[in-house]
């Protein structure tokens, strides 16, 4: 029996003492300075206890950083603030007895690939006896952030903005084992042109810069999808609802939005969940539209975050240089005290379970399906971030003891590869797991 309390005694402060480093700001800066992987790299590192309001520690907490996807949690708080439980799908007005004119409103769920509703399409569709008129004198919108870069123009993630979406503005590639595939929409299959002569161990897809046309060449591969952003120019627009809708649609340069109305589209957390858990650029950028659309009658990006900032993240200590919702744009700047400030307004605010729900779970959802997969029940509910050389992760982890701890942790201007500095992320949020 003694030998056996001495052991429990041996191992609690064995236990301990491999956490100390994560006793205070000044303990975990030492560690990071014998750590290999953060020498010669950013690294900012800033918890706080809600339950008690005080901060564990302050590392680097007041530094801007390149935030990457973790902007998307400001884009998520713009829409708590303006949208309201439903998406505004489309702005309409009758204008005599047989015509209707459309307005976007950057609802990105027309017609989309894997968004499923159709409350605008069917009321489109029945206004058979109208002549609808699509006007865009509403349209502020940039088809790319500021700061992007031009040449990801092809990739998934770069899917254009704009102020009427349509497929989600982008080319779903559905591809089965034997090499055949399909491409939806259907009417932009006439921009497909095969080339045998690119070199591809299983298939490759490339848009023209300029234009919509798709080089192609297959080779057998597995059942999988592939995306490529489409040009939506007005012509474009123009023939995909057409070809959708089976309707005539015509281009006015109406302006008058006064007693027009709207339409509510998709459930706001449903969509929220679909761009936070899985880090989706596009319709994180649409929330920034939509909620331009609520406050101005017009769809611009820019005014809206400022008109955020400057008016609903007054309890931001650090203001951010913030000019994207998607967190593509290298622009961007971000401290982890802002996080962790607007993290711990969302816990405030929000009922719990409403808020985890929508946001990546350590091994279970989203980009945080594959990290801290040791754990059940989660002990991680947050948003990732990452482009090339920098990787984020802000959330709430709940601790050994049931604790809810908010941070922030962000790493910049690494050479090590990504997977390398995760795991040394994750090594240290287990410890803080186990420590308090």
């Amino acid at each position: 029996m003694k030998y056996l309390l001495l052991a429990i005694i041996f191992l609690s402060l064995f236990s301990c003492s491999s956490t100390q480093y994560l006793k205070n700001t000044n303990t975990f800066a030492k560690k990071l300075e014998k750590t290999p992987e953060f020498q010669n790299s950013f690294t900012g590192f800033t918890v706080y206890n809600p339950q008690t309001n005080k901060y564990l520690i302050e590392h680097n907490a007041d530094r801007y950083f390149t935030p990457a996807s973790n902007t998307k949690l400001f884009s998520y708080f713009t829409g708590l603030s303006i949208l309201g439980d439903s998406l505004p799908g489309l702005r309409y007005k009758m204008v005599g007895s047989d015509s209707l004119i459309i307005w976007g409103t950057g609802d990105p769920t027309f017609l989309h690939h894997f968004i499923k509703t159709t409350k605008v399409y069917d009321f489109l569709k029945s206004q058979k006896k109208r002549k609808i008129y699509l006007s865009q004198s509403n349209d502020q919108s940039s088809f790319f952030g500021s700061g992007w870069a031009w040449d990801d123009y092809n990739e998934y993630y770069s899917v254009e903005n704009s102020a009427f979406p349509v497929y989600g503005n982008e080319n779903l590639m559905s591809i089965d084992s034997l090499g055949a595939f399909e491409l939806y929409p259907p009417y932009n299959r006439q921009f497909l042109k095969p080339d045998s002569n690119i070199s591809t161990k299983n298939y490759s897809f490339k848009r023209n810069f300029h234009d919509n046309e798709i080089v192609y060449n297959i080779n057998g591969v597995q059942e999988s999808d592939s995306i490529i952003p489409f040009l939506l120019s007005d012509s474009l627009l123009k023939a995909l609802l057409e070809d959708s809708l089976k309707m005539k649609i015509q281009f006015t340069d109406y302006n008058d939005l006064r007693a027009s109305k709207e339409i509510y589209s998709y459930p706001a957390d449903s969509l929220y969940k679909k761009m936070l858990q899985p880090s989706d650029n596009f319709l994180a950028e649409q929330i920034i539209l939509m909620a331009s659309n609520e406050l101005f009658d017009t769809l611009n990006t820019t005014r809206t975050i400022r008109y955020v900032q400057d008016s609903l993240l007054t309890f931001i200590s650090n203001q951010p240089r913030w000019v994207d919702g998607s967190g593509l744009s290298r622009y961007n700047l971000f401290t982890p005290r802002s996080y962790v400030e607007l993290l711990n307004y969302f816990y405030k605010n929000i009922e719990k379970e409403r808020l985890f729900n929508v946001l990546a779970t350590g091994g279970k959802y989203g980009t945080m399906k594959n990290r801290f997969t040791e754990f059940n029940p989660p002990i991680f509910y947050g948003k990732t971030g990452s482009l090339s050389n920098n990787h984020n992760l802000s959330g709430y982890l709940i601790t050994k003891s049931n604790k809810v701890l908010i941070f922030s942790f962000m790493m910049n201007h690494y050479r090590n590869p990504s997977g390398e500095m995760k795991k040394e992320m994750d090594k240290i949020i287990v410890d803080l797991y186990e420590r308090y």
